[in-house]
């Protein structure tokens, strides 16, 4: 057998019993003292001693059985699915389940210092220590059980036996503390471990059972750590619902920029008809797979209208007829029936306004994007009902134009609250992915001011910069104050906001997407005159004109 050093963990101490008076001499007993500070009670303390017993043996010590601590390694590779060295799997399997005074710390706040830090840097030596011993030297011939196990092979791989979550966290931290070149690096990954992740049983699984012992009168709660694993592709009826999931996904990478996809909201200035708006839809639906690698488009399928002076058209939640009087009721069927179906037949979820926050529950699960409109931004519900939604929210600037108000806006949202809502108490947690829209603005005079320039872009990200605010981001509203409501300019407009990305790296990473307002018909027309597929607010783009800004826009990226 081959030596293995020493690592320091453990100290003889030597026990001196007198065993009887006719007895001469004195038997020396070897007892193992542990010198763990904090880690200390481990899940699997016997067999952690076992195997610190059989690697560095002391002098007149029992050895343990090798065979039955293999058998028990092999035992828990099987049950969480470890592969590699199943010494340093189960080594690291002790740090990620050992709750201390320092492990739940750093679990809650993350990096602590002072004593704690250094008491536990004292245990992380010895472990790591542990690290350095070769199980293989524990085989009596060569390429025996234990370099075996040094190398384990996982038969079960594919298998749903047990939860491979967990299994690749504890195999990954097991690999960077083998490659941990000094103590206070080691202790770093094991901390880093704990506040991304959890410790314990209660940190690392996400399923329990519990366990009734109606004789001691006690109630234990264990995980389940042999779970079957379900994909997407598993869940039958729910496709609807799967489609969304999964834009939302990708619409979520693209604002916190781990997607470099730019973002087209697009679609009519107000959804006034259900078969109008799903035949442009369909129509965009075979341009988004076409330029899919480029671009994600969401329709913009806006149901609520504010209005400057409270008349006129407010939306199909007021009147899904426009011809007719408002009717709320029957709106809100009207709506959520027209969202449903956009999604039922493209697969594209779709955005809307947020403009009245006690509203939106009926599309909380149809809607991949809501954005809150210049005269709503700077209104207190508004904001907080951001804070708790999911997805995506674009806080615009006010009609005048305040780059302020906007900011304070995404701050208010980004953050957690507690507020009443329908009639609740209910406290949230914050939205990361609330962000700016410029949509211009206007002056005393009634002069639109653009603000979607170069400057303007960078004198935003300037602000953004000065304030602690997560995933910054900019979506530039091609149309209302912006083109003054003069609906070719968008072209132009847009294409500049591309030339502004290109021109800079700081605004091609800020800006992440553009704001059209496009319909079948071009420009506008009254109530009643039912032009089939034109705007009955304010002018669109007609779709050849939008279909072919969607591919230059493709091409320019």
């Amino acid at each position: 057998m081959g030596c293995c050093p020493r690592a320091g963990i453990f100290e003889t101490e030597s026990a001196v019993k007198e065993c009887d008076g006719n007895r001469k001499g004195r038997m020396m007993e070897e007892k193992r003292k542990n010198t763990m500070i904090l880690y200390r009670n481990l899940r699997y303390q016997q067999l952690f001693d076992d195997m610190c017993s059989l690697l560095k043996p002391e002098e007149g010590e029992a050895r343990p059985d090798a065979y039955a601590c293999a058998s028990q390694l092999i035992d828990l590779a099987v049950t969480y699915g470890f592969r590699g060295n199943l010494w340093h799997c189960f080594l690291a399997f002790c740090m990620a389940n050992n709750e201390n005074a320092y492990s739940t710390s750093c679990e809650i706040i993350g990096p602590v210092g002072g004593s704690l830090s250094e008491l536990a840097r004292h245990d992380f030596a010895q472990v790591r220590e542990l690290f350095s011993l070769d199980i293989a030297c524990l085989d009596e011939t060569e390429n025996g059980i234990w370099s075996e196990m040094k190398h384990y092979e996982n038969a079960l791989e594919n298998s749903k036996a047990f939860n491979h979550r967990i299994r690749d966290r504890i195999v990954e931290l097991s690999v960077s503390l083998e490659n941990a070149e000094s103590d206070q690096e080691f202790q770093d990954i094991v901390t880093e471990f704990y506040k991304e992740f959890g410790v314990g049983k209660f940190g690392l699984n996400k399923a329990f059972h519990i366990i009734m012992d109606e004789e001691a009168k006690q109630v234990d709660i264990e995980p389940i750590t042999r779970v079957e694993h379900i994909e997407l592709s598993d869940l039958v009826g729910y496709e609807l619902q799967k489609a969304k999931l999964l834009r939302d996904q990708e619409i979520r990478r693209i604002f916190t920029g781990e997607s470099d996809k730019f973002v087209v909201l697009v679609g009519p200035c107000s959804a006034d008809n259900e078969d109008t708006v799903c035949e442009y839809v369909n129509r965009l639906k075979k341009v988004a797979d076409k330029v899919s690698d480029k671009l994600m488009i969401i329709p913009r399928v806006y149901t609520n209208k504010p209005r400057t002076t409270g008349d006129g058209y407010k939306g199909m939640l007021h009147q899904p007829d426009p011809d007719k009087a408002p009717d709320l009721l029957a709106g809100i069927i009207a709506i959520r029936k027209m969202h449903i179906r956009v999604l039922e037949e493209t697969g594209l979820s779709s955005a809307d306004e947020m403009l009245y926050p006690e509203n939106r529950s009926y599309l909380d699960d149809v809607l991949s994007y809501e954005a809150i409109g210049a005269r709503s931004v700077e209104n207190q519900q508004h904001r907080l009902t951001a804070s708790g939604m999911d997805i995506p929210v674009g806080m615009k600037n006010p009609t005048s134009g305040a780059l302020s108000v906007m900011l304070n806006a995404v701050h208010a949202a980004q953050h957690g609250h507690e507020f009443i809502y329908r009639s609740w108490e209910v406290k949230t947690q914050g939205n990361p992915l609330t962000h700016t829209i410029l949509r211009g603005a206007v002056n005393k005079h009634d002069q639109c001011l653009p603000n979607y320039h170069y400057e303007d872009l960078k004198l935003l990200l300037d602000l953004y910069n000065e304030r602690d605010l997560k995933n910054p981001a900019c979506i530039i509203d091609a149309n209302h104050s912006n083109s003054n409501k003069k609906y070719m300019e968008q072209i132009r407009i847009v294409k500049e906001v591309l030339h502004s990305r290109r021109h800079s790296d700081d605004i091609r990473n800020f800006v992440k997407g553009v704001m059209i307002e496009s319909y079948i018909e071009p420009g506008s027309q009254k109530v009643g005159e039912h032009i089939y597929g034109k705007s009955i607010t304010d002018p669109c783009l007609g779709w050849e004109d939008s279909e072919r800004l969607l591919y230059e826009m493709a091409e320019g990226l």
